[in-house]
């Protein structure tokens, strides 16, 4: 080739270029489109709301069993979103989302900050508030 020249592409290598350019375009639009969510998630996390041990939690933290209906309903807005347009079902999804909140420390729901432990609170060394019933 002649210095000063461009090159042209071969028919092979136009179409490598073309089938690149396609692949970046439809990458591009389906990065641009409305992505349903996957109901695993939801289902995983409302198996993990039913399980024994974070329901022992929730009945020694609160003293009641977790009912998981937050858990439950996210379980059925994503079914629900698989069946309606994708308008629809963004802004239901969005909806939901906004309806949650933002997540509750535990400690600011139960308990009240303490400098000194309360009235009567047995330690050692110190006499019981209240005799034993065997008199002790």
């Amino acid at each position: 080739m002649a210095e000063g020249k461009a090159s042209v592409p071969t028919a092979t290598e136009q179409a490598e270029l073309d089938f690149e350019a396609a692949s970046v375009k439809a990458t591009e639009e389906a990065k641009a489109r409305f992505q349903r969510p996957k109901c695993s998630k939801a289902i995983a996390s409302w198996r993990l709301c039913c399980s024994p041990g974070l329901q022992f939690k929730h009945y020694y933290v609160y003293g009641t069993i977790k009912p998981c209906s937050e858990e439950w309903a996210d379980i059925k807005t994503c079914i629900y979103s698989k069946f309606v347009p994708d308008d629809k079902a963004k802004a239901l999804l969005e909806e939901r989302e906004q309806a949650k909140g933002k997540p509750v420390k535990v400690e600011e729901l139960v308990w009240e900050k303490r400098d000194k432990p309360p009235e009567g609170w047995f330690h050692p060394g110190a006499k019981l508030s209240t005799p034993r019933p065997d008199g002790r």
